[in-house]
C-alpha cells in the first residue's frame, strides 16, 4: 500500500524509546510516513512497558480510546501492540480486543518487514518468542539530533524475584563490538556529541564474545567527536574493579553512575535474588568514589517487597542516608506475572507499601537538595539540550552528573557544550548563567 502513515506511542524506559526509534525507522524504510497524532494515522503502534502492575490496564484503556477515535473519524485504523506487554500477554490481546491487528515483542522488531505485508493484507496475528537480534539494528528515527541511544545488548539472565524482564525480553544477547563502534562512529560523523549505551544489564555485556563492557567503553572513548558517554543500567554484582578503573581512565564517560541497590536489607536482597550484600555494594561505591572523585550516584529502590519488616525498611532508609545518592527512583513492590516473588510469603497491603514509599521519597528529597546546593557557585560544562519545557525564554541542559540546568541563552547553542555558573538549586533542577 502506498502513502500509509503511522503514529507511535512509547511507554516506559529508555530501551523502549530506542526500540521505538527502530520501529519508526523500519516503517519509514517500508514506505510509511510518520505523523504527529493518532487521528492522522493508518497504523498506530503502542510500544508498551510491563515493569509495573497495572501496565496492561493502561494499554487496554488506550486501546479503548483508539476505538472511539476510529469511530469518530469514520475511517479504518490498524493497531499494533509492541513491547513488553505484547510479549507478556501475547495472543490474549488479539482475543480480548478485536481492534488490535498485530502483536509483537521487542525481540521481533527485526522481523517487522516480513510482518507488514501480512498486516496490510488484513491478517490479524502475533509474532512472539523471537529470541534473536541482528548485530546491526537498521534505520533509526532519532528523537534528538545531538544525543543518541545505542543498544548494546538485549535481554537479562539474572531472574530477580520481582522482575518480569527475563520473560518479556528473553535471555541475554550482546551485539558484536564492531557493529556498536561502527554505529557510534556514524553518529559522530552526523554531529552527535553524546551517546547512551543501553541494555538491561550493561555491566555483563560481552558474554560469549571474548570482550567486556570495559573494553567497549575504551573503544567508544577513542571515537573523535563524541563528547559524552552514558550507560544504563548496571548491576552491582557485575560492577567490577576493572570497570571502575576504566571509568577513571576514560574522561568522556560521564561522572554519573546509576547502580540499583533495591533494598538496604540483606535479608530482602537475598529474597530478591540480587546476588550481593549491602556491605559488598558499599565497598563498590567507596571504590568508585575514590577512583572517580565527584561522581554522582543514583539508584533504584523497591519498598514493601514480600516479607519486608519495619526493620528492613529502616535499613533501607539508613543506607540512603549513608550513601547520599544524588537521586533515586523509588517504587512500591508490584506483583508481576510469572515472577518468583508471587510465591513468597508476607505480601504487604498497599497502605503499608505506600507509607514506606512516601517516607523514602521524602528522605531522598532532602538529600537531593543538599547535593544540588553543593554545586552552587561552581562553573560547570553543560550540554545544551533545547528550550526549557517550562520557560521558552530559557535553555536547558545537563551536567555530566545528569542534573538538569536552566539558563538564558541563544537557541543556536543547542547541541553544544557551554560553561554555566550555577546560581541556584532546587530539588528538580539547577539555575545558572552562561560564562
Amino acid at each position: 500500500m502506498d502513502n500509509r502513515t503511522f503514529y507511535i506511542r512509547t511507554y516506559g524506559c529508555q530501551m523502549n524509546e530506542s526500540d521505538s526509534e527502530r520501529i519508526s525507522g523500519t516503517l519509514i524504510d517500508n514506505g510509511y510516513s510518520m505523523v504527529a497524532t493518532p487521528d492522522e494515522a493508518d497504523l498506530v503502534v503502542l510500544n508498551t512497558c510491563s515493569i509495573r502492575e497495572g501496565a496492561e490496564n493502561k494499554v487496554y484503556s488506550d486501546l479503548g480510546r483508539l476505538r472511539i477515535l476510529e469511530a469518530e473519524r469514520g475511517t479504518p485504523m490498524q493497531v499494533a501492540v509492541a513491547g513488553c506487554v505484547a510479549q507478556q500477554e501475547g495472543e490474549k490481546i488479539l482475543s480480548r480486543d478485536r481492534s488490535v491487528d498485530l502483536v509483537f515483542g521487542s525481540r521481533a522488531i527485526g522481523k517487522l518487514p516480513e510482518m507488514l505485508p501480512r498486516l496490510e493484507a488484513g491478517e490479524r496475528f502475533a509474532e512472539l518468542n523471537v529470541h534473536t537480534r541482528p548485530d546491526e539494528p537498521g534505520t533509526h528515527v532519532r528523537a534528538d539530533g545531538h544525543r543518541a541511544f545505542v543498544t548494546i545488548m538485549e535481554g537479562c539472565d539474572n531472574h530477580c524475584a520481582f522482575c518480569v524482564v527475563p520473560a518479556t525480553r528473553g535471555p541475554e544477547v550482546s551485539r558484536r563490538p564492531e557493529g556498536i563502534v561502527a554505529e557510534v562512529e556514524q553518529l559522530a560523523a552526523e554531529g552527535y556529541v553524546e551517546v547512551t549505551l543501553l541494555g538491561q544489564n550493561v555491566t555483563s555485556y560481552g558474554k560469549g564474545l571474548d570482550t567486556d563492557f570495559a573494553d567497549l567503553l575504551t573503544r567508544i572513548h577513542a571515537i573523535p567527536g563524541i563528547r559524552r558517554i552514558r550507560y544504563t543500567t548496571s548491576h552491582p554484582k557485575d560492577f567490577s574493579d576493572r570497570l571502575i578503573d576504566t571509568l577513571a581512565d576514560c574522561p568522556k564517560v560521564v561522572r554519573h553512575l546509576h547502580l540499583p541497590l533495591q533494598s538496604g536489607s540483606d535479608a530482602v536482597l537475598a529474597r530478591m535474588g540480587r546476588g550481593y550484600t549491602v556491605a559488598e555494594y558499599r565497598r563498590k561505591i567507596d571504590r568508585v568514589r575514590a577512583k572517580v572523585p565527584g561522581i554522582a550516584i543514583t539508584t533504584d529502590m523497591i519498598v514493601g517487597f514480600p516479607g519486608e519488616t519495619d526493620a528492613d525498611h529502616q535499613a533501607t532508609l539508613r543506607a540512603v542516608r549513608e550513601i547520599g545518592y544524588f537521586n533515586l527512583y523509588g517504587f512500591k513492590y508490584s506483583r508481576r506475572p510469572g515472577t518468583t516473588a508471587l510465591t513468597l510469603d508476607g505480601h504487604l497491603d498497599d497502605e503499608v507499601r505506600s507509607a514506606r514509599l512516601i517516607e523514602l521519597l521524602a528522605l531522598q528529597k532532602e538529600i537531593t537538595l543538599e547535593r544540588h546546593a553543593s554545586l552552587v557557585g561552581q562553573t560547570r560544562e553543560v550540554l545544551v539540550e533545547g528550550e526549557s519545557k517550562r520557560n521558552a525564554s530559557r535553555l536547558s541542559g545537563r551536567l555530566e552528573e545528569n542534573v538538569l540546568v536552566h539558563f538564558e541563552g541563544d537557541p543556536e547553542w543547542i547541541g553544544t557544550v557551554r560553561p554555566v555558573r550555577i546560581t541556584e538549586a532546587t530539588v528538580s533542577a539547577l539555575i545558572g548563567e552562561v560564562h
